[in-house]
């Protein structure tokens, strides 16, 4: 566990499979309390009740462990979670096996029947392989491992004992491998389901995109043209200054719904072939003028000539994104960005990373930040739209756009684009 997220991950496994639903909560207790008073009174002994009481104490004290600290899990927690349900599987565990070596053979099923409870709550409550699945998969080994024993101790004929061992333990070893599998189909299960979902939600939001974005350009056009055609009068010059920031405002709106529409795959690209380093110089003149004096932007070109298949407006506005982006993400503190260049020749391609020395992003945010309209910025200062736009161009030039987290700190947006190579 590295990070947030992984205690978040682990702490959760504990959550669904031993605090959320009430009703197999109180089932539970009904039938652990309930157990124990049948034995008492079966058998005249008190401390099946002490070992009931002793269990509903420790389960009550572990679910408002687990929902206290369900809004804030860290190492502690977690680490507070896996003792807590370790403790009380051993608990269980020790009824089983103390029935098995008390020696009276009327007591063998009621043992079998509990270890196999706990084998069908191990079964039915773990979705992935953290360590609640660990804990509940070694109290079932031991508890079966420990009736067998017991049992095996008071059979007849000392020779039946291995083959006793060897069947109980077969089967556990058969349990252990059945439940990792099923386990293994959940995860693909809800890996699938999630893809599935995301690529709904993509091709709807696409849909929408590129309507809303042919609407908008249709608008564009009309007020593009009505501002050219005021500039052909005799107009005071001030006016006219105004109406050539108007139309380059309109020129500007109407770059950004070429890239919404690139999103959605559904802009017609102009590719050409680009000299790659002349273009990475270009973009990051004007990127320089874009950080504060606080950061150094470094540039690596590439090793001899390189020439990138892309529309050369679309790939310089992505740049420029990726290194606003990486100046926003480093908040005002001084450092460093880096531009690099690097090329891929078994794959025919060719990549451009921007790296910063922000905070980097935790696994859940790599995952969603190039969803539309997704941001970790405050309200009114992103829109969301920004780096999906740049993996819809990366997507639809043949491309990819990649991030990763740096060793050392910091976050790298690297731009796979179709590339001839030059040789060396």
């Amino acid at each position: 566990m590295n990070d947030r997220t992984s205690y978040k991950s682990q702490f959760e496994s504990f959550l669904s499979s031993d605090a959320m639903i009430t009703r197999e909560i109180l089932l539970r207790r009904v039938l652990v309390a309930g157990g124990a008073i049948v034995l008492s009174i079966t058998v005249m002994q008190p401390a099946y009740l002490i070992w009931g009481a002793g269990y509903l104490l420790a389960d009550l004290a572990y679910v408002r462990f687990l929902r206290y600290f369900s809004l804030g899990p860290s190492r502690r927690a977690v680490l507070g979670a896996t003792c807590f349900s370790a403790g009380i599987m051993l608990w269980i565990a020790s009824l089983p096996i103390y029935l098995s070596f008390s020696g009276d053979r009327a007591f063998y099923a009621v043992a079998a029947c509990i270890v196999v409870a706990m084998a069908l709550h191990c079964l039915s409550s773990h979705s992935n392989f953290g360590a609640a699945f660990i804990v509940d998969l070694t109290g079932v080994g031991i508890a079966t491992l420990g009736v067998t024993l017991g049992s095996a101790s008071n059979v007849d004929d000392p020779r039946l004992v291995p083959a006793i061992l060897f069947a109980a333990m077969a089967v556990y070893v058969y349990f252990a491998f059945s439940v990792q599998r099923i386990v293994k189909e959940r995860v693909a299960l809800a890996q699938r389901m999630e893809a599935e979902a995301q690529t709904l939600k993509m091709s709807a939001l696409g849909q929408l995109t590129s309507g809303v974005a042919h609407d908008f350009n249709n608008q564009l056009t009309v007020i593009a043209g009505n501002i050219e055609l005021a500039r052909l009068e005799d107009l005071p010059d001030a006016a006219q200054d105004r109406l050539a920031e108007a139309y380059d405002g309109t020129r500007n709106a109407a770059q950004v719904i070429k890239q919404l529409l690139a999103y959605a795959r559904k802009s017609p690209l102009k590719v050409d072939l680009l000299e790659a380093n002349a273009l990475i110089s270009r973009v990051m003149n004007v990127a320089g003028r874009l950080l504060p004096v606080t950061i150094t932007l470094e540039q690596r070109l590439f090793n001899g000539a390189v020439q990138i298949k892309a529309d050369g407006a679309m790939l310089e506005t992505a740049l420029l994104n990726l290194v606003v982006n990486a100046r926003d993400a480093m908040g005002g503190k001084p450092g460093l960005i880096r531009v690099s260049g690097r090329v891929h020749p078994l794959e025919g391609m060719a990549s451009i990373a921007i790296e910063d020395q922000g905070p980097g992003m935790s696994d859940d945010l790599l995952h969603r930040a190039t969803d539309p309209f997704f941001t970790t910025k405050a309200a009114g200062e992103g829109s969301g739209l920004g780096l999906s736009m740049v993996a819809g161009f990366a997507d639809q030039s043949g491309g990819a756009l990649r991030l990763e987290n740096l060793e050392d700190g910091g976050l790298r947006a690297k731009i796979f684009l179709p590339a001839e190579i030059a040789d060396p």
